[in-house]
């Protein structure tokens, strides 16, 4: 089997974000199992192949990441390939998580004719 895949999604995107991606081993057939690791700390999941066309599997990234950057890892195995006997596929996901923004005081009252400065202090946690 030669691997391959393709997004069925963009690989990128804003959490809580789902990726989708299909499977397109060349040689893989009915039976085939496709082994994911999804970079995020979930438990590794295994998807088989029921027809000739592939697999087609996704993942949702929640909004509790701290690196924006998840490594994806795809093998695969059927009865003529062990697994291990097929290089795998190593790609990236981007998910970028939603800035929680709060000011205080909510409101800053400045009369007219006066001068006010207004300092804004980002404590963002980035990923």
């Amino acid at each position: 089997m030669e691997p391959g895949f393709a997004f069925l999604t963009s690989s990128r995107g804003c959490a809580p974000f789902t990726v989708n991606i299909q499977t397109l081993y060349l040689s893989s057939v009915s039976g085939t199992q496709y082994f994911i690791t999804w970079g995020d700390g979930t438990p590794e999941e295994t998807f088989t192949q029921v027809n000739a066309t592939g697999v087609t599997i996704s993942h949702n990234y929640p909004n509790t990441s701290i690196n924006c950057g998840y490594d994806v890892i795809i093998d695969a195995s059927n009865a003529c390939n062990p697994r291990g006997s097929v290089v795998p596929i190593n790609t990236q996901v981007i998910v970028w998580t939603n800035d929680v923004i709060s000011i205080n005081p909510a409101v800053f009252r400045v009369c007219q004719g006066y001068a006010a400065d207004v300092l804004f202090t980002d404590n963002s946690v980035w990923n």
